[in-house]
């Protein structure tokens, strides 16, 4: 698993450079994360890391970031927290959008099948032309299954999805012809086994959460986190 992985940041680590950009690693604090952000050194390929602040992220979760942003940023590797963007509110004053806000506008909470946070939260902090490298796994969503391991989006929200690398329909140096955000999903295939396997063979530290019993460790009160 590990061999395949690293193969996959690799090859997306070539179309990035095609692109004219440099991966960049999404990292959430969660398990996920840490598993593709040592997978992603070892790989040996330059990257940047970027956190997407939702501003209701649990403390611990956010000070897991901070510790590793301050680790990698002393080893030379470019890190970035990216803030929500800006919104009109109801009182017609602009103001950076925050869950608050966003459950004011909406006039409810996120519901698992309106998760409207996700869209203003995070996907609007991605800029455009990006190569990013997501913990996303099959496992998590029976929806993700439909997925390949790279897939683009386009400015239109229209979606291409790319088959897995094994499949000769596709040959994955298609997707730097095109001048969309383009996703890696490196370990979409590995199962929670396969992750814990990982972390117990390479020490790695993960969020403490975890060590609380948390499954998820995501936004706190997102409906995921009940599904």
């Amino acid at each position: 698993m590990r061999v395949r992985s690293i193969a996959r940041i690799r090859q997306a680590a070539e179309i990035a450079e095609q692109m004219g950009t440099r991966l960049t690693l999404a990292y959430s604090g969660g398990k996920d994360s840490d598993v593709i952000l040592r997978l992603t050194r070892q790989a040996g390929v330059p990257f940047d890391v970027m956190h997407n602040h939702t501003t209701c992220d649990a403390p611990d979760t956010v000070r897991h970031v901070d510790t590793a942003f301050d680790a990698l940023t002393v080893s030379g590797i470019r890190c970035e927290v990216r803030k929500p963007a800006i919104m009109k509110c109801a009182d017609g004053k602009n103001r950076r959008a925050s869950m608050w806000l966003l459950i004011e506008r909406a006039g409810m909470p996120p519901l698992r099948k309106q998760r409207y946070c996700c869209r203003e939260l995070k996907e609007q902090q991605n800029s455009d032309g990006q190569h990013l490298l997501f913990g996303v796994r099959w496992v998590e969503s029976t929806a993700r299954k439909a997925r390949g391991v790279h897939e683009s989006l386009d400015t239109k929200k229209a979606r291409v999805v790319f088959a897995d690398d094994n499949d000769p329909a596709h040959k994955i140096t298609d997707i730097c012809h095109m001048r969309s955000t383009i996703a890696t999903n490196p370990i979409i295939d590995w199962s929670n086994a396969d992750v814990y396997s990982f972390i117990r063979d390479e020490r790695i530290r993960i969020n403490p959460l975890y060590g609380l019993g948390f499954k998820r460790v995501g936004c706190i009160g997102c409906p995921r986190n009940f599904a």
